[in-house]
């Protein structure tokens, strides 16, 4: 059997296959992390984590707000970065 007879989803796991295991490991960080993303708007959306999907307006609203909610949520993280560096030094200091 060629892969041109398979579907589409079993010819990219024959690709996956063959990557080495960083690069495995790697592709699945990074689609664990697309599907938590969608986890986590869903859940904001509907106010639960269950597996039932926002409204396509709800999705449409939360994606219009992105760009302000991810800038908002870069310089929390980069505060609590910058707090967990300076706590790390001082206990370095001691």
């Amino acid at each position: 059997m060629t892969l041109a007879l398979l579907p589409p989803w079993q010819s990219d796991l024959a690709t996956f296959t063959t990557l080495t295991r960083l690069d495995r490991r790697a592709r699945v960080r990074e689609l664990s992390s697309l599907v938590a993303g969608a986890r986590i708007l869903n859940w904001d959306l509907r106010g639960g984590g269950g597996v039932e999907a926002a409204s396509p307006t709800a999705w449409a609203s939360a994606l219009e707000d992105l760009p302000t909610a991810l800038a908002e949520a870069a310089r929390t993280a980069a505060a609590e970065t910058e707090a967990a560096v300076r706590h790390a030094a001082d206990k370095i200091r001691r």
